[in-house]
């Protein structure tokens, strides 16, 4: 198995946005590959490849999943704190 999930960014800290108790955040989608061929990315957060969304008040862990053709499967994890 080669299997690689990179994420270039380190943990992510906004502000919130105007007179609300969230910020709408955009992430980046990590780069994958892997010998065998990536099967799924999914992240906890929206369940999907795409992380980007409403963060609430706080710090929220996001742990990304890729699975690979065989069942294979790594994560990369950062946290979103919004102030």
């Amino acid at each position: 198995m080669m299997m690689r999930l990179q994420y270039l960014s380190i943990n992510v800290v906004k502000n919130t946005d105007l007179n609300n108790m969230c910020s709408i955040t955009s992430i980046a989608v990590p780069a994958t590959s892997d010998n065998c061929g990536v099967q799924s990315v999914t992240n906890n957060f929206t369940g999907t490849n795409n992380a980007s969304g409403t963060y609430p008040i706080g710090t929220t862990s996001v742990t990304y999943t890729v699975t690979d053709a065989q069942g294979n499967t790594t994560t990369c994890s950062f946290t979103v704190t919004v102030n």
